[in-house]
């Protein structure tokens, strides 16, 4: 998986996290374990955005966005595939009731 897609990934689990969402023991836990692992898997990216966020800062301290989406260090980094150990769960152990956004968050983790 690219370095972009777990990022992404890892915001997605976190808001069903905080959703509060009930869930069968199993779901819960690769849930919880998955945000772990990403976390872990993402912490190289986030130190090297970090560097190249600081070339494009501006006077005012904020970042040049416009610039940084451009980068052509950024774009590879995004692009960089990383190992990451993910959970997967059986679709019947999820809710039932949830909803499309949901879903779509945990898309990945059904086996």
């Amino acid at each position: 998986m690219k370095n972009i897609e777990l990022l992404e990934h890892q915001i997605a689990l976190q808001r069903v996290r905080d959703a509060g969402i009930e869930m069968e023991i199993d779901a819960a836990y690769a849930v919880a374990y998955n945000i772990h692992n990403m976390k872990q898997a993402l912490d190289p990216y986030i130190e090297s955005r970090k560097t190249i966020e600081q070339k494009h800062m501006r006077e005012d301290g904020e970042i040049d966005t416009i610039a940084l989406s451009s980068d052509d260090d950024l774009n590879k980094l995004n692009d960089i595939e990383v190992e990451c150990d993910i959970r997967k769960v059986p679709l019947d152990t999820l809710p039932k009731t949830i909803g499309v956004d949901i879903m779509t968050a945990l898309y990945f983790m059904i086996k």
